[in-house]
């Protein structure tokens, strides 16, 4: 290639993921990490804003393992909110941008208030089981 331009686009984007009306997810949506590769499926953190009372909050979906643009599972209520003195000084926000798996827990770090940094955990099997309870019949 001799110069930067280019036809068509190298990424394409596809919509698969969106707001929830009349519930926690009903204003905004976002990834918050890369998913994660279970035998199960993928699991994907997003944070999301309530279009009621305007905090953001994380939750949880199980992608297709497959073909993870199908969600197989997401739970209908978030998995962290705003509760902590460091999460509701200022602005109401949870919001995070990466996960681990250590020993078995899914590790969540987070912005809170946007002021500070915190990190959440949760046993990774628990909350596949969640999931995997909550999980859609798809037409295959």
């Amino acid at each position: 290639m001799e110069n930067l331009e280019f036809e068509g686009y190298w990424v394409r984007g596809y919509e698969f993921f969106r707001v929830r009306h009349g519930m926690w997810d009903s204003d905004r949506v976002g990834v918050a990490g890369p998913p994660l590769e279970f035998n199960e499926g993928w699991l994907m953190i997003y944070h999301a804003k309530s279009a009621q009372d305007g905090a953001y909050r994380l939750g949880a979906a199980l992608l297709e393992r497959e073909d993870p643009t199908i969600v197989t599972s997401r739970l209908d209520y978030p998995i962290l909110e705003p509760r902590e003195w460091y999460e509701t000084e200022g602005v109401r926000v949870v919001f995070s941008c990466g996960h681990v798996i250590l020993d078995g827990k899914l590790l969540v770090y987070y912005g809170a208030s946007d002021k500070y940094l915190a990190v959440a955990y949760v046993d990774a099997g628990e909350l596949l089981g969640e999931l995997l309870k909550r999980r859609y019949w798809l037409d295959s």
